[in-house]
């Protein structure tokens, strides 16, 4: 169905619900979608030019929806900024990216061809069918991802990256006919705006939306899904808190909510993966996957094997690299190669070797059954006194101290010892410092205990929920 270049929708499909959002009480169908893009495409694409690059700048779910798929009929090529930049941020942005024009409603942008993203009044006239002709090697999309270094990089995505993906990772989860997609993350991230909402687009499915995860909407849509079979739900870790405390105030908590639970954005603890699983009687599935090569593995063994992120799918060649032959269960850098990588960064060089593995930063090592484990980045490997150490480990020792909630550990380069290690934890009761610094040292060496140990009622985070190296650094700094 999807390897052709044509994704066509008959009536059938056309008549299918897009977006549901049960709080607003509000349904969009692929017509609807369709007839907005149309729309769009007649009323402010028509002086546009073949391959020309547009960035969108909303975090309206429907303005991001009909502009992409505007720009898809109007073979132009659409890219997805976050809306909650600051100025500055914007300009930088700018001078390192030429774009052809700009979507948004916010003013203060000053390009020369700026857009509204407010969208068109919609035709009234119903379509019998609807098709999309696309090339695979054509760019689909340009999402952003600033990874470690804070400075933003542009990740195109041709069809054949996302249609190659999605079928891998739908076929890995045996996904039924009647499954929907929860979405509660931001729309203009790779988490929300492919993991659910371009995923449920071609495989024709329903997304359930009603903006990003909080306490107040969570018991709405618990609600409301109670109702709704066959829910596929792609979480980050932050979410497991408000969910399980949501619940606990259900009348009827013995209802089934899932399909499926998928976790993979970041460091899952055992803990908060248990009080889920306790608390809807579901098994987190994690899986591993970045913006540049989409989903990598999934766990389909999440009782057996919970701490790994599962096998590759089979569209994935998967390497565990230390510039030397590795052993099943020796920790290198993990590599991949993938029908899901594009193979270059925007703007594209058009010297893409398709042939070459693209190296995550991500340490790991493969089991006997060829099952993946994480265990940190090669950037938080602190090195000291010609020993190594990965941040991440000394993380997990933290938050298995009583009182402490989350943990994150960085380090900074001093001029006697190399490189200082601070730790920041959230705690949830006063904290005996000699005692944790007891517990640290029956766990790790000494040489890697902590410098200092700051305790925070909430460690910085970003705009995604990951804790944020640029604040706590400049903590450190203070």
């Amino acid at each position: 169905m999807m390897s052709k270049n044509t994704l066509f929708f008959d009536k059938e499909n056309l008549k299918t619900p897009f977006i549901v959002d049960p709080l607003y009480k509000k349904t969009i169908t692929y017509e609807n979608i369709f007839n907005y893009a149309k729309n769009i495409g007649r009323k402010k694409f028509f002086d546009f030019q073949t391959n020309d690059t547009v960035l969108i700048i909303t975090d309206n779910i429907y303005e991001i929806i009909c502009h992409i798929i505007a720009c898809w009929i109007k073979k132009i090529t659409p890219a997805v900024l976050s809306p909650n930049l600051m100025i500055e941020e914007y300009e930088s942005f700018f001078n390192d990216f030429n774009f052809t024009n700009i979507i948004s409603k916010k003013k203060f942008i000053n390009y020369r061809n700026f857009i509204s993203s407010d969208l068109p009044i919609i035709d009234d006239k119903n379509l019998d069918t609807f098709s999309l002709e696309f090339k695979p090697t054509d760019i689909a999309i340009i999402l952003f991802s600033s990874g470690t270094t804070g400075k933003q990089k542009g990740i195109p995505l041709s069809f054949k990256n996302i249609i190659s993906n999605i079928e891998s990772f739908s076929n890995k989860l045996k996904l039924s006919k009647n499954s929907v997609f929860l979405c509660t993350s931001p729309i203009y991230f790779a988490h929300g705006l492919y993991n659910s909402i371009l995923t449920s687009f071609f495989l024709k499915r329903t997304t359930i939306y009603s903006g990003v995860l909080n306490i107040f909407n969570s018991i709405k849509l618990l609600n409301y899904i109670s109702d709704t079979s066959k829910v596929i739900y792609h979480i980050t870790p932050s979410m497991i808190p408000i969910l399980c405390n949501s619940i606990s105030r259900l009348k009827d908590d013995s209802k089934e909510y899932f399909e499926k639970v998928i976790c993979g954005t970041s460091f899952l603890d055992q803990r908060s993966k248990s009080l889920f699983e306790k608390t809807f009687n579901t098994p987190i599935i994690q899986q591993y996957g970045m913006t540049e090569v989409l989903f990598i593995s999934i766990n389909d063994k999440p009782f057996e094997k919970p701490t790994s992120v599962g096998k590759p799918l089979d569209i994935v060649n998967l390497n565990i690299s230390n510039d030397k032959m590795i052993s099943k269960g020796e920790i290198g850098e993990v590599q991949i190669k993938s029908t899901s990588y594009y193979g270059d960064y925007y703007p594209v060089t058009n010297n893409i070797n398709k042939s070459k593995f693209f190296t995550t930063g991500d340490l790991g090592y493969l089991d006997n059954d060829g099952y993946l484990y994480i265990t940190g980045r090669k950037k938080d490997l602190i090195k000291k006194g010609g020993l190594s150490i990965s941040a991440k480990k000394i993380d997990e020792v933290l938050i298995n101290y009583k009182g402490i909630k989350n943990a994150f550990t960085v380090s900074k380069t001093d001029k006697d010892s190399g490189e200082e290690i601070y730790s920041f934890i959230e705690v949830t009761k006063e904290i005996n410092f000699e005692d944790l610094k007891t517990f640290i040292a029956k766990k790790i060496s000494r040489k890697f205990m902590p410098k200092k140990i700051i305790a925070l009622n909430k460690i910085p985070r970003n705009e995604m929920n990951k804790f944020s190296l640029t604040e706590v650094l400049k903590l450190i700094n203070e």
